[in-house]
């Protein structure tokens, strides 16, 4: 599937592109007062400034007749969008674009994936041996190192959420408890008050790692069906070889 680049770079997907990062620079000031730094706001923050950055490194290299130099900001440029695709959940896409990537990249299904992305995105960056350079990619090959922390101690923690004899009656139970409303979808604040509630000793980010890791219709909330199919089926130590299966014989 080829992605046509005018939908990608549509005037909707700019604009929204563009109150993306006027939200997050008010969730930053909020950030930044309660010490509570989100790990989709920190990647979001960093591909805005990949993108900036790369953008006028890549006009430099074109004045000055560096090829080089300006096809690694373009690399930079494109793994900048990536980054905003993965944790945008705000940038409308076609569903197929996001089921291509994940079929061609699967490892940026994984939190431990998305970093290792991110942190080669940042070390490109710092080829340009600008100080601007070496402080965002700095700063994104930071964020990087953080995503694979976070998912690898977050994998522990769901191994032992599987390992639990928690069964779906109780878990349902949870679910309704942190659902006053009936709704039936809950975001990040009520999983996060799901898996206290249910024993899970998880610290901020490895929530918010889970939370991101659980296949879901919306980005920003799950329903119960959601949480308990990835609960009795996630096994992160085969996970790539069986959704390599499932994608069949085109899969490479």
């Amino acid at each position: 599937m080829v992605v046509d680049s005018a939908t990608l770079f549509s005037t909707e997907n700019l604009e929204n592109a563009g109150d993306i990062a006027k939200m997050k620079m008010l969730e930053l000031r909020a950030s930044v007062k309660t010490g509570d730094w989100s790990l989709r706001l920190l990647a979001l923050l960093g591909g805005v400034a990949l993108i900036f950055t790369a953008v006028l490194e890549l006009v430099s290299n074109i004045l000055n007749l560096n090829v080089l130099g300006a096809l690694i900001e373009i690399y930079v440029i494109f793994l900048g969008i990536i980054v905003l695709v993965l944790e945008g959940s705000q940038i409308s896409l076609p569903p197929k674009f996001l089921h291509t990537l994940h079929k061609y990249a699967l490892f940026l299904k994984y939190i431990w994936g998305r970093g290792l992305l991110y942190f080669v995105a940042g070390s490109l960056l710092v080829t340009g041996m600008q100080w601007m350079d070496y402080i965002v990619g700095g700063f994104m090959c930071l964020v990087g190192v953080l995503y694979v922390c976070v998912g690898r101690s977050t994998t522990n923690k769901l191994k032992e959420m599987r390992q639990s004899e928690l069964s779906e009656r109780t878990l349902r139970q949870s679910f309704t408890e942190v659902d006053p409303e009936g709704t039936g979808l809950i975001g990040l604040d009520q999983f996060r008050a799901l898996t206290n509630s249910i024993g899970l000793d998880m610290n901020r980010r490895q929530s918010e790692a889970a939370f991101l890791h659980i296949e879901k219709v919306d980005n920003d909330q799950i329903t119960f069906e959601e949480l308990y199919t990835w609960f009795i089926s996630w096994d992160d130590s085969d996970a790539i070889s069986r959704a390599g299966n499932q994608m069949g014989p085109d899969f490479v």
